[in-house]
């Protein structure tokens, strides 16, 4: 009988250490995933705007006749805008929804400058 009085707090003890383990664990995990979100996330203002300034750099140190070809596929892709409106227009039904629709295709040559990195 005193053996089982004396298992019972045993028994309990070691479940109450597992558990606070088991929190301590789970603490360490979220420790440490905040830590490095904080170490993704903490680029200053100065490293983006030194990046930014770097690359800009490198654009305008390359040759003019590859800044001129640039600049013309640029521009071609902008046209692309005025050729799927005009596409839209042409292939959709005559609807009240069709100049909704064909505005939409307004934004596609500045989606193929960006897309193709053209800027």
């Amino acid at each position: 009988m005193y053996t089982y009085a004396f298992a019972l707090p045993c028994r309990r003890h070691r479940i109450q250490q597992r558990r606070r383990a088991k929190r301590s664990r789970k603490r360490a995990v979220w420790t440490h995933e905040r830590q490095e979100a904080q170490e993704r996330s903490s680029v200053t203002v100065q490293v983006i705007h030194e990046a930014i300034r770097k690359q800009g750099d490198e654009e305008l140190n390359r040759p003019a006749q590859a800044l001129a070809w640039s600049g013309l596929a640029a521009g071609f892709s902008m046209g692309m805008s005025l050729v799927v409106e005009g596409l839209l227009q042409t292939h959709l039904p005559d609807t009240p929804w069709r100049p909704l629709v064909v505005r939409l295709g307004y934004p596609f040559g500045f989606l193929m400058v960006v897309g193709g990195r053209q800027q």
